[in-house]
């Protein structure tokens, strides 16, 4: 697995719309949601500037992404036009290899 890491700066006032294209149903995972190997994205707001965000995009690898890419090119430049008017700036921080998941759950109570 990888995960694709952007930081994006948006728009004064365009918090709202952005998060709708990057939420659940929005147009980035309906772009993509026929990609084989596309697994879903992750929207992240920084907690001390409501403007800056991080989305990771999940994929099964690195050639799945791009032979997705390499076949649907436009798809990827509708959505940058798209957001033109919402961002300020667009950064693709890395590709990164998943080398563990660390997920912490409740454990349950003891009993005395």
């Amino acid at each position: 697995m990888i995960q694709v890491v952007w930081e994006f700066v948006v728009r004064e006032k365009a918090e709202q719309r952005f998060m709708l294209v990057f939420g659940p149903g929005g147009a980035w995972s309906r772009a993509f949601c026929d990609a084989p190997g596309y697994r879903g994205t992750t929207l992240l707001c920084d907690i001390s500037d409501s403007r800056r965000f991080l989305v990771f995009d999940l994929w099964d690898s690195a050639p799945a992404r791009e032979e997705y890419l390499g076949k649907h090119p436009d798809g990827a430049s509708q959505l940058d036009v798209a957001l033109a008017e919402l961002v300020e700036r667009k950064t693709e921080l890395g590709v990164f290899h998943m080398r563990a998941d660390a997920t912490v759950r409740a454990r349950p109570k003891r009993r005395v």
